[in-house]
């Protein structure tokens, strides 16, 4: 969901409906694992979801305000480190093929399969 002060109302697909275009594409899955399991299929992969922040409350905000592209990642890495090192270089090229010149951020979150072993001091 996002609010109405952070959407462009030229960006209203139908004035009768309360929707705008802040999602210029659908949910995608991307950077799938390129380990193959013999015996049930693999889930590990990024799903990515593009929205457009287009804020434009009146002419004198908006001059102030920046529009801003978000990329939100939904991540379930591999657990072998080789799996998941091809992964996030896939991520990473994801990522740099889809900046603008916008202001852009990408957040990812999710199960990354990582073993982190707290040293005795913590």
């Amino acid at each position: 969901a996002v609010h109405r002060r952070n959407v462009d109302p030229s960006l209203r697909q139908d004035e009768s409906e309360e929707t705008f275009s802040v999602f210029p594409a659908p949910v995608i899955m991307t950077c799938k694992s390129p380990r193959k399991n013999v015996q049930e299929p693999s889930f590990k992969g990024v799903l990515a979801q593009f929205v457009a922040l287009r804020p434009c409350a009146n002419q004198q905000q908006h001059d102030q305000q920046q529009e801003l592209d978000i990329l939100l990642l939904g991540a379930n890495l591999d657990t072998q480190s080789e799996s998941k090192l091809a992964q996030l270089e896939a991520l990473e090229r994801f990522i740099e093929m889809r900046k603008h010149p916008r202001p852009f951020a990408a957040l990812m979150w999710g199960d990354f399969n990582n073993r982190l072993i707290a040293f005795e001091e913590l």
